[in-house]
């Protein structure tokens, strides 16, 4: 009889232990583990680039701002270049912090033309069918050369000069239109060219629009031209427009505007 208690007692000490630790299981580490958030902290991503050049180091700054309008520190970004040849996904260029401020900065050498993407991609876990938002993109075009332009003009009397001059700088050469709108009221003459390392150079007028048109054909980089017109114009207020045409490899600097003129 009393071993039977015994053994009673002992299964009552077992089952109330084993409940213990259940309980004490379910308190502190539940069955069903926590998802991941589905949506980012961050709220956007601002770009800032410096010295996108070819065959240069860009510098490349990225601002975190969350959702609660506050930059986003101390978090990790994941980068990723994209190419013509570095064709998506691309491939692993490194990755930074965010500071303080919500800001992380990084370098990368432009070797390509072109359009350049750099994918960057945050430390989170985002759980989200398709992707989470917490990936956004830098868009950088390397252009092959610039096209710099300066415009003078001068009046003495009834005669009006006009002088363009252009310079080349980048890696390749260029092929450009520009074009000057002269008014009525000003006598159109032949302008004199000064220049060399291009192919050729063309200059028309259009009568009927009076539009003056020159042509120049592959100029060279580091090299330079220089057009110059003698008008004569009859006594009034004139604006002589000019409109340059170039590829989209070729990014345009210089004064295109002209002044207002009296004669």
């Amino acid at each position: 009889m009393i071993n039977e208690v015994k053994k009673i007692l002992i299964f009552f000490l077992i089952v109330l232990a084993i409940n213990l630790v259940l309980g004490e299981v379910n308190a502190n580490d539940p069955l069903i583990p926590e998802q991941p958030p589905s949506h980012s902290v961050i709220k956007s991503f601002k770009f800032y680039v410096c010295n996108a050049y070819y065959n240069k180091v860009a510098k490349i700054k990225v601002k975190l701002i969350g959702k609660d309008n506050k930059p986003v520190k101390n978090m990790g970004l994941f980068l990723t270049k994209v190419t013509n040849k570095l064709i998506y996904p691309g491939v692993d260029i490194g990755s930074v912090m965010t500071n303080s401020k919500g800001i992380a900065t990084f370098k990368n050498k432009l070797t390509e033309f072109g359009y350049i993407t750099i994918l960057v991609h945050s430390s989170e876990h985002i759980y989200a069918i398709g992707g989470g938002d917490n990936t956004a993109s830098c868009g950088i075009y390397v252009y092959k050369s610039f096209l710099k332009q300066n415009n003078n003009l001068s009046v003495k009397k009834h005669n009006v000069g006009l002088k363009s001059y252009f310079k080349l700088k980048g890696h390749r050469t260029s092929t450009f239109k520009v074009y000057y709108k002269i008014p009525k009221g000003v006598k159109y003459s032949k302008p004199k060219i000064k220049g060399n390392g291009f192919k050729s150079v063309k200059v028309r007028f259009n009568h009927k629009k009076r539009i003056a048109i020159l042509k120049v054909n592959k100029l060279k980089p580091k090299k330079s031209i220089s057009v110059k017109w003698k008008l004569y114009a009859k006594s009034g207020n004139y604006t002589i427009k000019s409109v340059v045409k170039k590829p989209k490899s070729t990014k345009f600097r210089g004064n295109n505007v002209l002044k207002r003129i009296k004669v």
